[in-house]
């Protein structure tokens, strides 16, 4: 069954192949399955089996600075999730929330997400981009920098992990199956 647009609120339906996602939808993976979006300005996320990620704002679309304040805001619930934005222009501007949290992204990037079951930590690898993290309750910046990673903790400190290896990178890109050489 299709998702149309203006569907009720908690409505749930398959997304067919080339289907479309709103603002406002949450997609959310089986177990044993992993969802592709592809977003008009060529970015890609990849979400991995039982993830569920949802849209509150998608862009319209910038191609001057002036347009910055058109962003998109995207929700993280759990799971892993990757986002390649290899396209996009470097003023243009995108959020990822989680809980109280925000990871902001700007310009291209490549980055995964992953939430720990346990712990509820979420766990944020930089392959690629400009990316870094609000804490709403604690009300500080933290940059991620390239092939960098940072544990966000339930009670809001961030632990800086070790820069990530060429085997580790290896590892996340072996867990989606978005190719690309540009970054």
């Amino acid at each position: 069954e299709e998702v149309k647009a203006g569907d009720k609120l908690g409505s749930k339906s398959a997304i067919p192949l080339s289907g479309f996602v709103y603002q406002g939808d949450r997609v959310l993976t089986d177990p044993d399955s992993k969802g592709h979006l592809r977003f008009r300005d060529k970015t890609y996320a990849e979400l991995g089996p039982d993830t569920m990620m949802g849209s509150e704002r998608v862009r319209r679309g910038a191609d001057r600075d002036s347009d910055r304040k058109d962003e998109s805001i995207f929700h993280f619930y759990r799971g892993v999730l990757r986002i390649t934005a290899i396209s996009v222009e470097p003023w243009v501007r995108y959020y990822l929330k989680y809980a109280d949290r925000v990871l902001t992204i700007e310009g291209p990037a490549d980055f995964y997400v992953e939430l720990d079951r346990k712990s509820r930590d979420l766990v944020v690898h930089v392959r690629r981009g400009k990316v870094w993290l609000v804490s709403a309750v604690k009300g500080v910046r933290v940059d991620i920098p390239e092939g960098q990673s940072r544990e966000v903790r339930r009670d809001h400190s961030i632990k800086e992990l070790h820069p990530l290896t060429k085997r580790e990178l290896a590892l996340l890109r072996q867990r989606t199956q978005i190719r690309t050489n540009k970054m």
